[in-house]
């Protein structure tokens, strides 16, 4: 009888420290890479569209957090910040000063990020070819000065 009860003893403390340490088992976040291809998919048939090459800054400190920094690429420019899985992409069209593009989405794992976007306008509007839908990002090695896949304006383009 007493080996039962130390054997199950054992099987409590086993299973009540493994409780208190399971945080330290969950996998870590990915850190945002420093360059993506992103496929944005428009609504309403999230209509595949551009792919743009961004490129990720790390600098830190943007609204304090460590995971940030500023990103640029044809169609947009601006700052992001990582906080836990969730990425938070803010800019504008750097050929249009009125028109903002904000991106929420998450850091996926396997140099994948993927979210929701929307192109606003200052007046209130969104940009008709492309207002609004998703985002898809894939780690690429690096972006080419001549990405395609923007308006001459700056910003994004149906196919």
């Amino acid at each position: 009888m007493r080996s039962k009860i130390a054997l199950l003893s054992g099987c409590l403390i086993a299973t009540l420290c493994t409780t208190a340490n399971s945080e330290q088992m969950l996998p870590d976040i990915p850190a945002v890479s420093p360059y993506y291809n992103i496929t944005f998919y428009a609504e309403p048939n999230l209509k595949a569209g551009s792919t743009i090459c961004f490129t990720f800054t790390k600098t830190g400190g943007v609204l304090g957090y460590a995971d940030s920094g500023t990103f640029t690429s044809s169609i947009s420019s601006g700052t992001w910040y990582q906080d836990g899985d969730e990425i938070v992409i803010w800019g504008g069209s750097p050929s249009n000063d009125s028109e903002a593009i904000p991106m929420i989405g998450k850091n996926v794992g396997g140099g994948r990020i993927s979210g929701r976007f929307v192109d606003w306008l200052a007046d209130g509007s969104s940009d008709g070819d492309y207002g609004a839908g998703n985002f898809y990002g894939v780690k690429t090695s690096g972006c080419s000065a001549d990405q395609p896949g923007a308006h001459p304006r700056g910003q994004l383009q149906t196919r």
